[in-house]
């Protein structure tokens, strides 16, 4: 998991600077809320350093019991029930975060930012709203962060790290593939379900927060840390990114060498496969890819107190501050807009998995999946070629930018695909993912709707199939609005090559006889020839009139 070498880390790294409006400052026995004077002043510290805990708590809080003493908040700091922590453990974990991440005195700090103790609690007060729109760089400025799993002993997380970071060796294969295999993987769903229970995995705040700060260290209920090996790293505490990091070698290996191998016992088939559903319920691969745009739809499976915070609790990854909304619909739109504001690519590059609320098509929903494939792209900054933008008066979202038909673009793909091969290319340099809506599945085979990891080595041949299909079913307005491409920073003999992004499109006549677009899904085709990328640019023609989209 590179921590900082993509598209997303690069914008959070851009983020404005920003100094909160308060930091914990802890003095001795005593904790202190202490308010920002000037730029950067807290009592008799300019410019201090703090770490930053990322915990959960809002779901179990208490009317009865105590609350953490905290002095100068104007604000009543809520109460947590003891069975999900005590006053004790907590003030325990909020000293060890001062202390910070090794034991060097130049480490250690005497401030925190603790979000009970430094967001004013009152829900009505718009010093909440704001401070909630700077959580991108207040996560940056701190010094470190760490993580509490509050519910999760030691021995479990090192089981976790264990397991997942001993996939590559051949004791693991051994293990599996031997005579006592099967009592090997017979107890995994279990302590995964068991590790996954901590609160914090379920937490929809802390997946922007992990986000945010994936290099963040691990403390178990107990409150310390577990230090492990990391071969050339040496020796260190366990991080979010290298728990995330050995989860996806995990994933990849089971799916790879396990779910997709004829030998595989049905039994052992479905213990893989539930394992794999546990770990991606938790959204802890996401975090490991540095995809933003799937968190959205990780959000789903999260458990807020309030319908919003499944945008509030994330816009900050984007760096977007939404303002208030009186509804989740009308937070959706503005969140979709401002996404496709900011990179119509990235906010284009998914497939609904169910039908969009009427004239939503061009938004994300929390129902939605980001191909592989596409990983790639959006780990760069890709090049938009076009504007999708939303009029939340009018409720409509206008393209502009420039279009080809769909009858047009095949027979490009086609002429691309036999230069590639005379020049030594890909034998394939297209790829469309549909959307899995009623109106799409009702009109076409349902082998187009398979996710990448059903695909078989026939995909080739149903691609160019699935061209003649749509332009049967859909006919000759059948379009594809161009959208941006992506530069592969990889050489392939003296060319480097670039990735197209459009959606297809096609025209629906409303009972207002207003013309819009209905967006069916996206596609992706790779451009290795100078030649043949110019031809592509000279295809794509520029709209006089923006179209509606749907």
């Amino acid at each position: 998991m590179n921590d900082r070498n993509d598209y997303w880390r690069t914008r959070l790294n851009r983020v404005a600077p920003y100094w909160p409006r308060r930091l914990l400052h802890i003095r001795g026995e005593r904790l202190v809320s202490v308010e920002r004077r000037g730029d950067s002043t807290y009592g008799d510290f300019e410019s201090p350093k703090y770490n930053i805990l990322s915990y959960t708590w809002g779901r179990f809080m208490s009317n009865s019991g105590a609350a953490l003493p905290i002095e100068g908040v104007p604000w009543n700091i809520p109460r947590v029930r003891p069975s999900h922590f005590t006053t004790a453990s907590f003030r325990n974990v909020i000293k060890q975060v001062a202390l910070g991440a090794s034991t060097s005195a130049a480490d250690r700090c005497c401030h925190v930012w603790l979000d009970i103790a430094c967001i004013n609690q009152n829900s009505s007060d718009d010093e909440m709203m704001d401070e909630i729109g700077h959580q991108a760089a207040i996560f940056n400025r701190a010094q470190h962060c760490f993580i509490w799993l509050n519910h999760t002993p030691a021995s479990s997380l090192k089981w976790a790290v264990d397991l997942w970071n001993s996939c590559f060796e051949q004791d693991f294969t051994d293990k599996i593939e031997g005579e006592n295999g099967a009592e090997f993987i017979q107890g995994w769903p279990a302590k995964h379900r068991a590790f996954f229970s901590d609160p914090w995995f379920s937490s929809l705040w802390t997946l922007q927060e992990a986000f945010l700060r994936p290099d963040a260290i691990l403390l178990t209920q107990e409150g310390s840390a577990v230090v492990g090996r990391w071969g050339y790293h040496g020796r260190g505490p366990v991080r979010l990114s290298r728990l995330a990091s050995g989860c996806q070698k995990f994933c990849l290996v089971i799916e790879t060498s396990y779910t997709e191998d004829p030998s595989t016992t049905s039994h052992g088939l479905e213990i893989f496969r539930l394992v794999l559903q546990i770990i991606d319920e938790y959204a802890l691969r996401v975090i490991g890819e540095s995809n933003a745009v799937k968190l959205y739809a990780c959000s789903d499976n999260k458990r807020p107190l309030h319908p919003l915070d499944k945008i509030y609790g994330i816009q900050q990854v984007f760096g977007f501050s939404l303002g208030r909304a009186s509804s989740l619909t009308e937070l959706e739109d503005r969140f979709g807009a401002s996404l496709n504001q900011l990179n119509p690519v990235i906010a284009q590059a998914f497939v609904h998995l169910e039908e969009p609320l009427t004239g939503r098509s061009w938004r994300i929903t929390p129902k939605i999946h980001v191909p592989v494939s596409t990983l790639y792209v959006l780990r760069q900054e890709p090049e938009s070629s076009c504007k999708i933008q939303y009029d939340e008066k009018l409720d409509s979202v206008m393209f502009r930018g420039a279009t080809m038909r769909f009858e047009d673009c095949v027979s490009f793909w086609k002429r691309a695909a036999e230069s590639e091969d005379s020049n030594g290319g890909l034998d394939w340099v297209h790829d469309i993912h549909l959307d899995r809506t009623d109106h799409n599945r009702s009109r076409l085979p349902a082998s187009f709707f398979e996710t990448e990891e059903l695909r078989d080595n026939m995909y080739e041949e149903q691609i160019w199939r699935m061209n003649d299909v749509l332009l049967e079913v859909f006919g000759p307005e059948l379009r594809v609005l161009r959208v941006g491409q992506s530069t592969n920073t990889h050489k392939k003999g003296l060319h480097s090559f670039h990735m197209s992004f459009g959606i297809l499109v096609y025209p629906t006549v409303s009972e207002t006889n207003r013309k819009s677009w209905n967006r069916i899904g996206f596609a992706t085709w790779d451009v290795w020839d100078p030649e043949v990328a110019k031809e592509e640019s000279q295809l794509f023609q520029p709209l006089v009139e923006p179209l509606c989209l749907a």
